[in-house]
């Protein structure tokens, strides 16, 4: 259920699963354009084509073709799996973290709401203070950033969880890799032998950059989303503060938040 929850929540608010495909792909063509085949082959004949005095026509021609060597890279050898899976695992986490930030702010808040209408209800006096807002004041792109790393660095498990994670995806890239050779169980257990160890260095550099990155994407939808809760009950309470000191009654409920 928590999956799609999570995947609902992607969904609704698209914008960092169209950033990320856009970036992952912008990656993947500069590495397509960058290969040898490219440069060897494709770019002499673009050079030809806008060659001066190209027009206007010939410039779109040779994007055309450039755009349609990239679209067939991407689609003949499958490597446009890897260029979808890494940014839709780490929009996911970042919603998990998203989720996370609001369920677990929003909670302290309605435990605390919860505490002051049951003394009220009895006709007691409520001293107890709001939940602290330390970390409503994150709206800049350095001081989220700076938040974030440091809660990464308080809590390492999580970075420490992601890379195994993706060391685990790597790990089941490689055993699908030998899937043709199961025919041949011999063959198929020494090829994936083979082809784990021998890049097992290089999966372990690409685990850790990924768990990295994930790790820090789900820290930071945390810490925004509880800035985000934090702003909206901290408004909420300073009008709930307000009406009490001018000793009018104040009955509007407290935030609702829409999760998925």
């Amino acid at each position: 259920m928590k999956v799609l929850e999570t995947l609902l929540f992607m969904f609704r608010n698209p914008v960092p699963l169209i950033v990320h495909f856009t970036c992952w792909f912008l990656l993947a063509a500069w590495g397509i354009v960058a290969d040898d085949p490219f440069m060897e082959g494709t770019l002499p004949y673009i050079k030809v084509i806008v060659a001066p005095p190209a027009s206007i026509g010939d410039y779109l021609k040779a994007a055309s073709i450039i755009w349609d060597e990239i679209i067939e890279d991407l689609t003949r050898t499958g490597f446009w799996v890897l260029v979808v899976t890494p940014p839709f695992l780490i929009c996911y986490r970042e919603a998990v973290g998203n989720l996370k930030g609001i369920t677990d702010e929003h909670r302290i808040w309605m435990a605390w709401y919860h505490r002051q209408q049951e003394a009220t209800a009895e006709d007691d006096n409520f001293v107890e203070p709001a939940p602290p807002l330390k970390n409503m004041r994150v709206n800049s792109y350095f001081r989220k950033a700076q938040k974030t790393l440091l809660f990464m660095i308080r809590n390492p498990k999580l970075l420490l969880i992601h890379f195994l994670c993706w060391m685990i995806t790597c790990f089941l890239l490689v055993l699908i890799s030998i899937l043709p050779d199961l025919a041949n169980i011999v063959r198929a257990v020494e090829n994936f032998a083979r082809n784990f160890l021998s890049a097992a260095p290089y999966l372990a550099i690409v685990a850790a950059i990924f768990g990295l990155i994930s790790s820090y994407q789900e820290t930071r939808g945390t810490v925004k989303e509880v800035a985000k809760v934090q702003q909206t009950w901290a408004e909420w309470y300073c009008q709930q503060q307000e009406a009490k000191a001018q000793g009018v009654p104040f009955d509007v409920v407290p935030p609702l938040f829409r999760i998925y």
